[in-house]
């Protein structure tokens, strides 16, 4: 007797199942830093040229599409370019 397709996708035999414990086993650690802002404020600009000054002051680029900004200025993290293995699996 085979098992059905559903069966085996999902099959609920207990002797399959392992505690999280030995699934992890042997990973590395991850820590992941505190990047969150110390403060967020809101400020409100009656026209341009309030925008314009505000700019000036602080030796930022604010566009249209400008939405928050880092001071000082912070770099964005690349994370597209970032690429995790382990060196056993190389085929170097």
């Amino acid at each position: 007797m085979t098992k059905s397709l559903d069966d085996s996708l999902f099959d609920t035999d207990k002797s399959l199942e392992e505690s999280p414990e030995v699934e992890w086993r042997g990973m590395p650690e991850f820590n992941q830093p505190d990047n969150a802002a110390f403060r967020q404020i809101i400020i409100s600009f009656d026209d341009q040229a309030g925008i314009d000054q505000f700019e000036a002051l602080l030796g930022a680029n604010i566009t249209a599409k400008t939405k928050s900004l880092w001071f000082p200025h912070r770099d964005k993290n690349n994370v597209v370019d970032l690429f995790y293995f382990d060196a056993d699996d190389t085929d170097e």
